[in-house]
């Protein structure tokens, strides 16, 4: 595997530092700035790995603890703030993690700081191994303003309105994209029943 996810990384039942250190090539990108990817870059780089954590924000605004993010800048860890990931490729026998340059900008109306892209502001970076270390948590930002109510447990997919359907973390307990998809063919598969 060349993509992976931190909060599995860190389980320590599974992977100690060894485990680590042989699991994942020598240089290692991280996507995302909270404390797991933190917690995770440290330990890579106690296992003697290159890290580069890649963050579309500012570091102000990260979740991470500013101090253990000093901390590990201090021990080794590179950070590229203002950088969103466009594409995962191989480029021969390389690796290449295609992303663009962002910028900050507050929204008048919100209050609200959103991320945009520059066009033509692109970088590549050589990773042997890519780890997201992205929220765990689903945001129902997409609900606000609406009437639209969201159903738990019996009702997953389904929401007060009869032609809207949620999937994705909304309704996966574990948060990870193959577990999206699926939740994609389930929600295509309601609708198609329905319209039928």
């Amino acid at each position: 595997d060349l993509i992976h996810y931190a909060i599995d990384l860190l389980n320590k039942n599974r992977f100690t530092v060894d485990d680590l250190a042989k699991k994942l090539g020598h240089v290692v990108g991280i996507i995302g700035l909270g404390n797991v990817s933190v917690d995770l870059s440290r330990r890579l780089i106690r296992a003697g790995k290159e890290v580069h954590i890649i963050y579309r924000r500012t570091l102000a605004e990260s979740p991470a603890s500013r101090r253990e993010i000093m901390e590990a800048v201090h021990e080794g860890v590179a950070i590229h703030e203002l950088f969103g990931p466009i594409a995962f490729r191989r480029k021969e026998t390389k690796r290449m993690l295609d992303c663009q340059r962002t910028c900050v900008i507050r929204d008048a109306e919100t209050g609200r700081n959103r991320v945009e892209a520059l066009e033509g502001e692109n970088v590549a970076f050589e990773l042997d191994d890519l780890v997201f270390a992205t929220g765990q948590i689903s945001s129902g930002e997409v609900f606000d303003g609406s009437s639209i109510k969201l159903f738990r447990g019996e009702k997953d997919y389904l929401t007060s309105y009869p032609h809207v359907f949620v999937g994705g973390d909304f309704v996966n307990k574990e948060k990870r994209i193959v577990d999206a998809m699926v939740s994609g063919q389930t929600v295509a598969t309601l609708i198609r029943n329905r319209i039928v």
